[in-house]
């Protein structure tokens, strides 16, 4: 990746930028929670904006959806990466986009998208907020025979 190259995909614009992995099922959703339950730190999970234990599994959070807003916030080297578990049929995050400020913040953002990438066995997509078929960046799963 040419950072040069991506820079303007990053400029502020009032819009954030959206990774996605799409085609979601409730395996995917699972192996994603648990993978981020292991990170250090950990997600920041929230209902109704006040702070909430980390849900074990998927369907207990999108239990939560008819009632409440789940949210959940990753610290990624800096970077704030945010869930509201919209769709249980797509993992989306999104982020500011002027928080990638340089190749050192692009390469750790990509990290992230190959960790859902490998753990979902779908590709990773960051995009411009909302626009599915406008990507920045794909990142294939690595899959292992």
């Amino acid at each position: 990746m040419d950072w040069n190259q991506l820079a303007a995909d990053f400029e502020r614009d009032g819009a954030t930028r959206d990774i996605y992995v799409l085609d979601a099922t409730t395996d995917d959703w699972n192996k994603v929670v648990e993978i981020l339950r292991e990170r250090r730190p950990p997600p920041a999970f929230f209902v109704d904006g006040q702070p909430a234990a980390l849900p074990v599994r998927i369907e207990d959070i999108m239990a939560i959806r008819p009632d409440a807003s789940p949210f959940m916030r990753i610290d990624l080297e800096g970077l704030s990466l945010n869930c509201h578990f919209f769709d249980d049929e797509e993992i989306e995050f999104d982020l500011d986009p002027t928080d990638i400020d340089g190749p050192e913040r692009l390469t750790a953002l990509v990290g992230f998208m190959a960790v859902l990438a490998d753990a979902t066995g779908k590709p990773a997509l960051l995009t411009h907020e909302n626009l599915r078929e406008a990507v920045i960046v794909g990142c294939p799963p690595h899959l292992r025979p």
